[in-house]
């Protein structure tokens, strides 16, 4: 539990820091005239996906990034059921070397 609460206090530090940017670079946008892109956006039009990171914009088709998620999604299972197929590998090359206390034995 109290790893979530760190999780969403962490990832809610980090949205306030992203708001805080946008508003200065707002803020600084009005004072200059200048016209600068925001400094993290997201924007969702018919079919596609811009996101904007420091000034520049990545567009993506809808269908695009579902795609790619989904390949992200896969890759990242097989990269997990590799790393438990190594543990458990490990832990049983190393079963016969560990030697636990008697208390843990029984």
């Amino acid at each position: 539990m109290d790893k979530i609460f760190q999780l969403v206090m962490v990832s809610a530090l980090i949205f306030i820091i992203i708001m805080g940017l946008n508003i200065s670079n707002q803020g600084i946008n009005e004072l200059t005239m200048a016209d600068r892109a925001p400094v993290v956006g997201l924007d969702f039009d018919d079919g596609s996906i811009d996101l904007k990171f420091l000034g520049e914009n990545y567009g993506f088709s809808r269908d695009e990034f579902i795609n790619e998620s989904y390949l992200f999604w896969e890759k990242g299972l097989l990269l997990i059921e590799k790393g438990i197929g190594y543990l458990t590998r490990a832990m049983d090359t190393l079963h016969p070397f560990i030697h636990l206390p008697a208390a843990l034995n029984s």
